[in-house]
């Protein structure tokens, strides 16, 4: 998949929800003390955005504001638009990721990432979230690369968590 010729990677799935997991090639993907909730990071408002969030605990993280029911939720005469909100949020996401892990890559998978031009939108609000700064050149240089879409398509997370699987047995 997308992962084959880098060391590290942070996969972020945005369907129904929002999950997130970072692996790398020494140690495999990190467990913690339970699983991530990439999903519930708190992220700043687009300006003019007063679109509800769908999250009963948050109203401004990203599952709250960028998973399908969010998008499908957003009223559509909202000043705005679904598109720009869910590219700003999940720029946003992928920054606190970068800043976060510091992954070699960050791959976008999930039902609402099924539009290419929904990650290269992204890649540029990433960007901007990040003004240039990051310790990973790769990010400002070559962002295309940087952010990939999930080679895999849809089934990206269900190959990943079989593989996973095989790797513990």
């Amino acid at each position: 998949g997308a992962r084959n010729d880098v060391q590290s990677i942070f996969y972020v799935t945005v369907g129904t929800g929002i999950g997130g997991a970072y692996a790398d090639r020494t140690n495999g993907v990190h467990h913690g003390s339970g699983h991530t909730e990439i999903g519930h990071v708190p992220l700043t408002r687009v300006p003019g955005d007063e679109a509800p969030s769908v999250c009963p605990y948050h109203d401004h993280c990203a599952e709250g504001l960028t998973s399908g029911p969010a998008r499908n939720s957003r009223p559509e005469d909202h000043p705005v638009d679904v598109t720009t909100a869910t590219t700003a949020y999940l720029g946003q996401l992928t920054a606190s990721i970068t800043y976060a892990f510091a992954p070699d890559r960050i791959v976008l998978g999930g039902g609402v990432m099924g539009s290419p031009e929904l990650v290269d939108r992204v890649r540029i609000c990433t960007r901007e979230a990040l003004n240039n700064y990051s310790t990973n050149g790769s990010v400002t240089s070559a962002i295309d690369l940087y952010i990939a879409r999930a080679a895999l398509g849809q089934g990206a997370g269900l190959t990943g968590a079989g593989l996973l699987a095989l790797s513990m047995a």
